[in-house]
């Protein structure tokens, strides 16, 4: 991945519905199932003090370049990572293509890229040094549309807490989770460089949320988000064509 590139992670073979999953611990609440949700709420969880595992099977061999995930943690002194098991029909021997770090504090993503990698199954595995919880939400697995980066993005943190004001004008507040937004502005896009954003939109539309990464020096600089306008394109003059693009989008809570 490179900077001053926009990647947009879409296309996801993790939730796909030839995808079978198996954990090694479930329960009702917090049942595995939920990690193809995109629900912020929705969450896998185990607590016990052994390794835990959610085995992956896409159902034949595909490839993927990059793995995201939500709401995800480590066990204290334990690791994260990400094995391919072979293209068989029951999975070989595992071989380790990522490993996790924490999550970002702020957007509650955290992502690692790989070179491109075919297999059927895979396997993500949390290791401990004693009791603690192993968690995630949702889980991306596939690769990335890429694009130019937007002209000087501006991002605001939004706090959507309401201020109730008593008869004596002291305020308490409803809070509210924070979450990100922005309008990215594209001045000059080829018909090729829209093409890419036209076929991720109509993929996902405004409903579906779906990872992006802006800045891949930044790890705040990556969200589980919504599209939260229409595409806007404008034809530019020019010799070859051309055009102007702009959206919106709102951090997925």
């Amino acid at each position: 991945m490179a900077v001053g590139t926009i990647y947009y992670l879409y296309a996801n073979l993790y939730s796909a519905t030839a995808t079978t999953l198996t954990a090694s611990a479930t329960d009702a609440t917090y049942n595995v199932a939920n990690t193809k949700n995109p629900e912020r709420t929705l969450t896998w969880q185990v607590t016990s003090a052994v390794t835990e595992t959610i085995l992956i099977d896409l159902g034949s061999s595909l490839a993927a370049t990059v793995c995201a995930m939500a709401d995800y943690a480590i066990r204290s002194g334990g690791t994260l990572k990400l094995y391919e098991g072979g293209n068989g029909g029951s999975p070989g021997a595992y071989n380790l293509v990522a490993t996790f770090v924490a999550q970002d504090s702020i957007t509650r993503v955290g992502y690692q890229t790989f070179g491109s990698t075919a297999a059927r199954h895979w396997k993500l595995e949390w290791t401990a040094s004693g009791s603690g919880t192993a968690s995630v939400g949702y889980v991306f697995l596939g690769t990335y549309q890429s694009d130019t980066a937007p002209e000087r993005p501006t991002i605001d943190q939004n706090d959507p807490s309401v201020p109730v004001t008593s008869l004596d004008n002291q305020e308490s507040y409803a809070v509210k989770q924070n979450f990100a937004s922005s309008s990215f502005r594209f001045p000059i896009m080829t018909e090729t460089q829209l093409g890419y954003v036209q076929t991720v939109f109509s993929a996902v539309g405004i409903s579906t949320p779906f990872f992006l990464i802006l800045d891949t020096n930044t790890t705040w600089m990556a969200w589980l988000l919504r599209f939260s306008s229409q595409i806007s394109k404008t034809v530019v003059p020019t010799t070859t064509r051309a055009y102007a693009v702009s959206y919106s989008w709102k951090e997925a809570l």
